[in-house]
């Protein structure tokens, strides 16, 4: 075998391995994971939320408020 024949071959492999990652990627079967790995950066912020949600309802004023950064363009981070 030649070198160009060994590069086609190797071309081919990566090919194929790139299309089984696509088709892993978006099968259906690997949503609920994928949902779930989507949410992981989230989760240390909710129990803060949980905390100013539960100091808010012992106020007894039935109102919730979540504060908000803003930066100095006063857009929300």
């Amino acid at each position: 075998m030649d070198q160009g024949t060994l590069e086609g071959i190797g071309t081919l492999l990566a090919m194929l391995a790139f299309g089984a990652v696509c088709v892993w990627a978006y099968s259906g079967r690997n949503k609920a994971g994928f949902d779930e790995a989507a949410q992981l950066p989230f989760l240390d912020e909710l129990p803060e939320a949980n905390k100013q949600l539960n100091a808010n309802s012992d106020d007894g004023a039935g109102e919730t408020a979540i504060e908000t950064s803003t930066n100095k363009e006063g857009n929300g981070i």
